[in-house]
């Protein structure tokens, strides 16, 4: 398991003066408390800084802190027990995840052992760059908050 380092990478996103976000400004780290609300504010950041050479420039960073900071809210305020697994850990749990293989997107995963589930957070947040509000961040975590 690597619940802690993701969690400390969730925090990189308000707060890496070595290697800010895009428009860093946009994300004041107040208002995100890690609940479900504070995902309308990810989409809000993703919807500003999509398709700008910004993003283009820092998409693994992009994908990688605002994956973790989703899974993060998945895992504070889901009933059942999450945790985060590297891929290689992950495929071992759940062998379909090698279709995938190892990319920014399945680098963790969060994995719910009392109902065998994985979840891609990061996955689903390169989705919701592409797709917009059909791949939405406040539907996902709530969907994963009574499963």
């Amino acid at each position: 398991m690597i619940d802690a380092e993701l969690f400390e990478i969730s925090q990189l996103l308000f707060n890496d003066p070595t290697a800010p976000m895009p428009s860093q400004t946009l994300l004041q780290s107040s208002l995100y408390d890690y609940t479900i609300e504070s995902l309308i504010l990810i989409e809000h950041y993703l919807d500003s800084i999509n398709g700008s050479r910004e993003l283009a420039a820092d998409y693994s960073r992009v994908i990688l802190r605002i994956g973790a900071y989703t899974g993060e809210v998945i895992r504070r305020n889901a009933e059942r027990e999450y945790h985060w697994y590297d891929y290689k850990e992950a495929i071992q749990l759940q062998p379909i995840l090698g279709i995938w293989g190892e990319q920014i997107d399945t680098k963790a995963v969060l994995y719910c052992s009392a109902a065998d589930h994985t979840v891609l957070p990061l996955q689903k947040v390169g989705k919701y760059l592409e797709n917009g509000i059909e791949d939405s961040l406040i539907v996902f975590g709530s969907y994963f908050k009574s499963c």
